[in-house]
């Protein structure tokens, strides 16, 4: 019976198409490369591609091991091995190879295997969830009331009427907690009224920070700073997406490696 590793490698292949073998011998450590860029940017780690040539051979050189925890514990969210091994098995992963190691010490080539198995699973929710909280989510929270002057013309809105408004709703919040959640409420009624105003829904092809962001230089500025990492993630996975089938032909080879021993 297959591994869950080489089912899910296979569904792949099958998924993906093969890919050319000549081509995967140049290609590889560029496609490997793009990889690292990618899980660099989303987990905030220091992969290079020599680390994934060094665990194919279950090398320890260059502190491989240490780092490949590293990496799993930021994929899982998780503090230490046990809680990795734990989510793995909640996750059907049945390498038992990977759990009989009980130490940091185990062959870095396990950890490939389980990494590439998380790869698998869970990195388009990863970004998924990048995305649901960037600036380009309909959900995106930002505090209107630090807008000084927004350049736009309020048919419906009262500036004087506006600024008292803002000031009662500051002073409740410094004065007692509990008006937080009246905050948010009068905030989305205050989004709502930019929305009529505009003549834009707040499920239409922009956001309102989107809106802001055209209109005033603050959120413009804020939006920029806030857009870039979520848009070198995207560029990245678009780059791995490209050419991810090389990689998965080459994890083969990493099978093939395991099965000499």
């Amino acid at each position: 019976m297959k591994s869950d590793l080489n089912r899910m490698l296979d569904e792949r292949y099958t998924n993906i198409g093969l890919c050319d073998w000549t081509t995967m011998s140049i290609d590889i450590k560029n496609v490997i490369g793009k990889l690292c860029k990618l899980l660099n940017l989303i987990y905030q780690t220091n992969l290079k591609p020599e680390y994934f040539r060094l665990s194919k051979f279950n090398k320890t050189d260059e502190n491989v091991v240490s780092v490949l925890w590293n990496l799993l514990f930021k994929m899982l969210n998780k503090n230490n091995i046990l809680e990795v091994k734990g989510t793995l098995a909640d996750l059907k992963y049945t390498r038992k190879q990977f759990y009989f190691n009980t130490t940091e010490h185990c062959g870095s080539r396990e950890l490939l295997l389980a990494i590439s198995f998380i790869l698998c699973l869970c990195l388009n929710s990863q970004l998924e969830k990048h995305l649901e909280v960037s600036v380009f989510s309909e959900n995106y929270f930002f505090d209107i009331t630090s807008i000084e002057n927004i350049s736009l013309d309020f048919d419906k809105l009262n500036e004087e009427e506006l600024q008292n408004f803002k000031k009662w709703i500051e002073g409740k919040i410094s004065s007692n907690e509990n008006m937080i959640y009246e905050y948010s409420h009068q905030i989305t009624q205050m989004y709502n009224k930019l929305n009529n105003n505009l003549c834009v829904k707040a499920n239409g092809s922009l956001t309102i920070f989107e809106l802001l962001a055209l209109n005033n230089q603050s959120c413009t500025e804020h939006f920029i700073n806030n857009s870039e990492p979520v848009l070198h993630q995207l560029n990245a996975y678009t780059e791995w997406l490209k050419h991810e089938k090389i990689f998965w032909k080459w994890m083969e080879s990493v099978l093939y490696e395991e099965r000499k021993v």
